[in-house]
């Protein structure tokens, strides 16, 4: 990390990690008037959550199960479970997921439990999908077809029937 630009190495005196921190900040804060959606939202205050960013939080294992220690916020993991589980109709006695950070987590076991189900299945995506899809496709070893999108990045239909 390093303030100066031309500089190389990292930074070793507190003074150059202060004006390194704030180079950060002056630069995440450059562009918050056109950032849209998450994770870049700009509309989204999120400074009551600040006190738990200072806490230890895993939510490991099963979503219904809660671990030994009390460091967790599996009862809200539940309730947003739920709340989509009723929303799709899942049956009350045969629901299971799991909340993560984003695509890139959600799509490597989604893909793990897609082989497991249907193994040898192919994977079709659109060119436009989530960037960690073909890295994914790879680590599992999976085939996949990669469907050509139009000018909205919606799926080309006729790309897909072929």
């Amino acid at each position: 990390m390093s303030a100066d630009p031309g500089r190389d190495g990292p930074v070793s005196r507190p003074e150059e990690l202060l004006a390194e921190l704030d180079a950060v900040r002056s630069a995440a804060a450059a562009g918050r008037e056109t950032h849209v959606g998450f994770p870049v939202a700009t509309d989204i205050d999120y400074r009551p959550l600040a006190p738990l960013f200072g806490s230890l939080l895993n939510n490991i294992g099963d979503p219904w199960t809660d671990p030994a220690g009390a460091n967790h916020t599996k009862r809200y993991e539940r309730e947003v479970l739920d709340w989509f589980a009723d929303l799709f109709q899942a049956p009350v006695d045969d629901r299971w997921g799991y909340l993560t950070s984003g695509g890139t987590a959600g799509n490597p076991y989604a893909l793990y439990l897609a082989r497991a189900r249907f193994p040898g299945a192919l994977v079709y995506h659109s060119a436009e999908a989530h960037y960690s899809l073909p890295k994914c496709v790879d680590i599992l070893g999976l085939d996949s077809v990669v469907v050509r999108t139009d000018e909205r990045g919606e799926m080309d239909y006729d790309d897909l029937a072929r």
